[in-house]
């Protein structure tokens, strides 16, 4: 598994911090942008689906960068849940700390 850049990591740490949670259940998670999205993410939406696609689990993705919202499909498993989770109280430290460990990130 190819590891992401530092520069990488602090834009998902950015994206992290706008989204919010529309819906999840084990298995399937809907995230919305709450306000703009980052410049990065309007200039190149098939480069966000390449990195959400690389992440641990995920085995489906459908972005609709209109609605400003994407769909993430993956294996569920007890952590990958309780990241989501805390995600949706607004908290990605969970998330982005089960990514550095599954070696997604540098």
């Amino acid at each position: 598994m190819n590891q992401v850049p530092l520069q990488q990591k602090r834009e998902l740490a950015e994206l992290l911090s706008i989204v919010r949670v529309a819906h999840h259940i084990p298995g399937r998670i809907r995230l919305k942008i709450n306000g703009r999205l980052p410049g990065w993410l309007e200039r190149d939406t098939a480069e966000m689906h390449e990195r959400l696609r690389a992440l641990p689990s995920v085995t489906h993705i459908k972005i609709n960068p209109v609605a400003g919202s994407a769909t993430i499909t993956y294996r569920n498993s007890e952590a990958i849940y309780r990241c989501f989770e805390n995600l949706r109280q607004g908290n990605c430290e969970p998330l982005l700390e089960y990514l550095h460990q599954e070696a997604v990130l540098s």
